[in-house]
């Protein structure tokens, strides 16, 4: 591979294989069926729209077997109620990486509250993630070694 090629108004590196951009919103919850229920969630109160085409946005997205197992409270909701429910997972203006929640982290949501106390629980063999009550889930724990 050839690198740090100069040309007039930069530079050109050379790869040896075409990138893609990286899925968006839809796809990542239709490729990852544990997801599935919160897509049909932000489609049933129309957030797919609003969210799919948000420029900087960080999802705390509920897996399946948390709507399965929140399905009683949820099926008595009204579409606003979960509407806001939802818009509670969402954070708006910002991408945030792993390594970007610390404990005590306090996060704007769509709604007029705020996602509050992430705390990092160390244990010998793993680390425990938490935010408001909920356990974060696929989180890179080599960034916090």
């Amino acid at each position: 591979l050839e690198g740090d090629i100069k040309i007039a108004d930069g530079l050109i590196q050379i790869i040896d294989t075409v990138m893609m951009p990286p899925p968006g919103l839809v796809q990542i919850c239709r490729d990852y069926t544990p997801l599935s229920a919160f897509l049909g969630a932000l489609y049933l109160t129309n957030l797919a729209e609003k969210i799919i085409t948000s420029k900087e946005v960080t999802i705390f997205a509920p897996n399946n077997a948390a709507f399965q197992r929140t399905a009683g409270a949820l099926s008595n909701l009204s579409i606003s109620e979960l509407t806001d429910v939802l818009k509670f997972h969402i954070v708006p203006g910002t991408v945030l990486y792993s390594t970007d929640l610390l404990n005590d982290t306090t996060l704007p949501t769509l709604t007029s509250n705020k996602l509050t106390g992430l705390y990092l629980y160390t244990f010998p063999a793993d680390f425990l993630f938490c935010l408001e009550y909920s356990r974060l889930q696929n989180l890179d724990s080599n960034a916090f070694h």
